[in-house]
């Protein structure tokens, strides 16, 4: 009796041990330096990809979607693990020519998950964590000569429906719009755009919100764009009452090239980094302030020489001729 009671148990944990590894499987965490921060990803049973955020073990962004829909390929679905890397720790060490701090010293906790497809295609989701914030990135490790577009990029961010926001309303294609020159409305998430000084359609990045019962400020914004990803904006999501990223509108004028038969959907080869997602989080409003997140996590300048850099007052003569070549060479 006491031997079968024995085998009993035995097989209940080797059967808890497996169930618990398989779900670990689909799990990884990234903590910063601090400890203070933390992001998850994990795949649902429909191979979808989501991610969390949590600040001092509170949830600052719940439960998330992640995901990317090629012209030739799904990544919104269907996914599975394929490896997660060895934690790395980077330092980034670098002096601003113009900042609160000219000398920058900050550690990172790092890493990067690959998941496949059903077509067999990978995607990396590059992982970042440091004691300001976190930050994820996209990756395709293929290689290939062809050109490939995102047809549409799923990522969310899901705040707290009580949580407050300071939003710029993204403005619809006009003349001389979008033109990230609106105020900035404080509002509650998942308030739609009221009141602008112009017709809109969404909302600017950077995006600040409070939450956590006011415990916690965020940021949301994105660093490292460059001429392999276009600039993006926020709309809000009727799925989870959150926002979601979205490319420029096909009618505006400022995004796009002179060809209008160009669309303004993201094309590349391959291999293929995205930008990172940025999310600068910190317990006051001054932490956003001083925080220097994005460009850590940006590319090093290019500018050798930056002598010729002087901070001080400019101007410019857009405001007086605001048909001038600058402006009417869109007009074409």
């Amino acid at each position: 009796m006491n031997h079968n009671l024995f085998k009993f148990f035995t097989i209940c944990i080797i059967l808890f041990t497996q169930v618990s590894c398989n779900n670990d499987n689909n799990l990884s965490v990234l903590e910063s330096p601090d400890g203070h921060n933390k992001i998850s990803l994990a795949l649902d049973q429909d191979g979808k990809l989501f991610y969390s955020v949590e600040r001092n073990q509170e949830i600052v962004l719940e439960k998330s979607p992640l995901g990317l829909q090629r012209n030739d390929s799904d990544f919104s679905k269907g996914l599975s693990l394929v490896g997660v890397s060895d934690v790395q720790t980077k330092r980034e060490n670098y002096a601003l020519k113009v900042s609160n701090f000219a000398k920058i010293d900050h550690e990172f906790h790092s890493i990067s998950i690959t998941y496949k497809n059903q077509s067999g295609s990978e995607l990396i989701v590059d992982l970042l964590a440091g004691n300001e914030g976190v930050a994820f990135r996209y990756r395709f490790p293929d290689n290939s000569d062809q050109t490939y577009s995102i047809e549409k990029e799923l990522t969310g961010f899901n705040l707290d429906s009580n949580a407050s926001a300071w939003l710029q309303p993204y403005n619809k294609a006009g003349q001389y719009t979008p033109a990230y020159e609106d105020f900035y409305f404080n509002i509650t998430v998942g308030d739609t755009v009221a009141n602008p000084r112009n017709p809109s359609t969404g909302w600017c990045m950077p995006a600040l919100f409070q939450t956590g019962d006011k415990k916690n400020w965020i940021l949301i914004a994105e660093s490292g764009t460059d001429g392999a990803y276009s600039g993006c904006h926020l709309e809000n999501s009727l799925e989870d009452g959150g926002y979601k990223i979205a490319f420029a509108k096909s009618d505006e004028r400022f995004t796009l090239p002179i060809d209008k038969g160009i669309d303004s959907k993201p094309r590349y080869t391959l291999p293929w980094t995205m930008p990172w997602r940025v999310i600068i989080i910190g317990d006051e409003a001054g932490d956003i302030l001083l925080s220097t997140m994005i460009t850590d996590v940006a590319p090093a300048s290019k500018i050798d020489d930056t002598s010729w850099i002087k901070a001080g007052k400019a101007s410019w003569s857009w405001w007086s001729h605001p048909d001038d070549h600058s402006a009417s060479m869109y007009d074409r």
